[in-house]
């Protein structure tokens, strides 16, 4: 790692590649961050041993898992909250409209919050993305902040 030096201080730059990567290289390090292209960098291409790529391949792994815990958790666990709010309260998410005005805006202000925490997660997780492929494109290896430390395939 290189050490820079800023008014007496010592900052340690972002870890990066020995060697500059091919074109290749690059293209299967861009991929793993696009859906399940990361499949690809890990079984298909022929620089599956290198190391940038495995890196990369890691990073949208760890990407695509949070994605879909994201989806199952807000979506799911969201649905499954409004029925146990449903229950205890008598509020119909289905039938609502029939019990006035204030069964029928409990449901809509729930799902506007789902809603927003869904959205406000996937934007997260795009800007990610991007940041993954900017770093890919560069042939830097930084840990993308949040999901970069669960990353399990190095």
């Amino acid at each position: 790692m290189a050490e820079l030096q800023l008014q007496g201080q010592a900052l340690t730059a972002p870890e990066e590649s020995a060697a500059p990567l091919s074109r290749n290289e690059k293209l299967y390090s861009i991929l793993a961050y696009m859906s399940f292209f990361w499949l690809v960098g890990m079984f298909a291409s022929p620089e599956k041993h290198n190391k940038s790529v495995r890196f990369h391949v890691g990073q949208g792994i760890a990407l695509r898992f949070a994605s879909i815990a994201v989806l199952l958790i807000v979506g799911v666990g969201g649905g499954l909250l409004g029925k146990l709010i449903g229950r205890l309260t008598g509020i119909s998410f289905n039938g609502g409209f029939h019990m006035g005005w204030d069964a029928f805006t409990f449901p809509v202000i729930f799902s506007l919050v789902l809603f927003t925490i869904l959205l406000a997660a996937e934007l997260t997780l795009f800007v990610l993305t991007v940041k993954g492929m900017v770093n890919a494109a560069k042939g830097r290896n930084e840990r993308l902040p949040i999901v970069g430390k669960f990353v399990f395939y190095k």
